[in-house]
């Protein structure tokens, strides 16, 4: 049981991870565009 949940625990935060560096990469595309433009 106790490996199921910490497999669990560490897919959210895999996950939390890459939709934070998704939107972090959105903000730097945009701002980058706002700078050129």
């Amino acid at each position: 049981m106790n490996g199921y949940v910490k497999m669990m625990a560490r897919k959210r935060i895999v996950k939390i991870a890459h939709l934070t560096s998704n939107a972090l990469a959105l903000i730097n595309n945009y701002v980058s565009s706002q700078i050129l433009h």
